[in-house]
């Protein structure tokens, strides 16, 4: 899936289920005006620095969340493939074992006999290989989670400057 599939198929219900609504969501977010650019007398801005999504309680209300869509692929020119990607694929190609993924119980491959196959219906997509998702909260769920992370930060804050206050009384 590219970035734009990304968006419509996965980031939008996701956000339309947990309540997020028109205003509350600014796609296409400018954060930056763009880098200042002098070449001699001449000044110009650079491109914009975008994000994908802005979450704002209200329309232009305080930011609560940002949003960065990302295709689905693992490789890019900056990361290209490379034939040691393909070891275990080579391995299992040579010896048709099974290959069990190492941080989750399931299998990047595993062998299935024509009675199991029956069972599942003929569903080839056995071995559950598991997909990245995040929990999207509601409006009010990111406004409360952010209040009690502040309210922990805070305390954090208040011990060390309760600490810092005792060591200079000390003096």
């Amino acid at each position: 899936m590219n970035e734009e599939d990304v968006r419509m198929k996965l980031i939008n219900p996701a956000l339309d289920a947990a309540g997020w609504r028109g205003g509350q969501i600014r796609p296409e977010y400018a954060f930056t005006d763009g880098q200042v650019i002098v070449q001699g007398k001449r000044v110009s801005r650079g491109s914009r620095k975008r994000a994908d999504y802005l979450l704002t309680r209200r329309g232009n209300d305080f930011p609560l969340a940002v949003i960065e869509a990302k295709d689905s692929q693992h490789f890019s020119k900056t990361r290209p493939m490379l034939l040691e990607h393909f070891a275990e694929c080579e391995a299992w190609w040579e010896g048709r074992r099974e290959i069990k993924d190492k941080g989750t119980d399931t299998f990047k491959v595993k062998a299935y006999s024509a009675e199991e196959l029956a069972v599942r219906s003929y569903d080839f997509d056995l071995c559950g290989y598991p997909t990245e998702s995040e929990e999207v909260l509601s409006p009010e769920e990111t406004i409360r989670a952010f209040h009690e992370r502040r309210a922990r930060l805070n305390a954090k804050i208040d011990r060390q400057i309760e600490k810092i206050t005792a060591l200079l009384e000390r003096r």
